[in-house]
């Protein structure tokens, strides 16, 4: 058993990425689990239109210094019912290799996915 941990963005980015200001709520439930002894992935899904890379990699280092051992890095891709995600970030390229380089060194794991 594991839990993922959707991180939407930092807290300052998160009500208008998330639509929702719960970016508290969502670093206080990153603290019970990194307190626990359950298994839990965390991951972001980006697109450059969503926040810059300079507020990703920041978000990283901050999930980083919370104790974060395994982080995913999600392209953002066209849903299949509506199109929430613009049709131009989905065609766009994603992070930059350098970018991707800093994100894997901050974790024990790090994956990048789409």
């Amino acid at each position: 058993d594991w839990i993922g941990l959707d991180v939407k963005a930092a807290n300052v980015d998160y009500a208008r990425v998330a639509g929702a200001a719960c970016g508290q709520r969502v670093l206080r439930s990153l603290d019970i689990l990194v307190d626990s002894s359950m298994a839990f992935e965390t991951r972001t899904t980006w697109h450059a239109g969503l926040f810059p890379e300079a507020s990703l990699i920041d978000l990283a280092q901050t999930l980083a210094r919370a104790g974060v051992a395994h982080f995913v890095l999600q392209r953002a891709r066209q849903p299949i019912a509506q199109a929430a995600v613009p049709v131009e970030w989905v065609r766009s390229a994603g992070p930059t290799q350098d970018t991707l380089q800093k994100l894997n060194q901050l974790f024990v794991t790090f994956e990048s996915r789409g």
